[in-house]
């Protein structure tokens, strides 16, 4: 299986095979040119990852770190969202505006915020779901460029699901 990795994993482990090769100084260590790429030999590479877990940042703490601070912005994301709507600036797209969404809906919403606090995909047992179910059923679901606040109970499912998201915001990062 092939794992992603991003522009800016690849920019550290790049900083940090040149740090090794630093360090090491070791003559025996060949890299040879080919245009703008390098080809290193296999035993280099094992010696550049044990020495690469000697660091006391490993790469996986990088990219849970990473993930934190993606989590934290898709939070602010998804709760300006909310109040837009409520001020009337904005409509719900669904998945297509939602930051949990576009993190988390390709593999079944597994580390998504929400099902972690239900244990449901896809809003299941959330004030989102009713209003969805409500413009389903009141308003029949026709609103080109997004669902908004037509009726007061369309306005009470949309303060329920911003005060849902900061709750689960607060419990999150230990503040609930």
């Amino acid at each position: 299986m092939t794992e992603f990795i991003d522009e800016s994993a690849i920019d550290t482990i790049q900083k940090w095979f040149c740090e090794y090769l630093l360090e090491e100084s070791d003559p025996n260590l060949l890299i040879v040119s080919e245009g703008t790429d390098y080809e290193i030999s296999r035993t280099i590479f094992i010696r550049f990852l044990k020495w690469l877990k000697t660091k006391t940042v490993a790469y996986d703490v990088l990219l849970k770190k990473k993930k934190e601070i993606e989590i934290e912005e898709a939070f602010k994301e998804v709760i300006w969202k909310w109040e837009q709507i409520l001020s009337g600036n904005k409509n719900d797209r669904g998945i297509t505006d939602c930051m949990f969404c576009q993190m988390f809906r390709e593999n079944g919403c597994i580390e998504c915020p929400v099902r972690l606090k239900t244990g449901k995909p896809n809003c299941e047992d959330t004030p989102y779901a009713l209003w969805q179910d409500h413009h389903w059923q009141d308003h029949y679901f026709l609103q080109v460029g997004g669902l908004h606040c037509i009726c007061e109970t369309c306005r009470k499912h949309a303060e329920a699901e911003l005060n849902f998201l900061k709750e689960l915001q607060e419990d999150w990062y230990g503040k609930g």
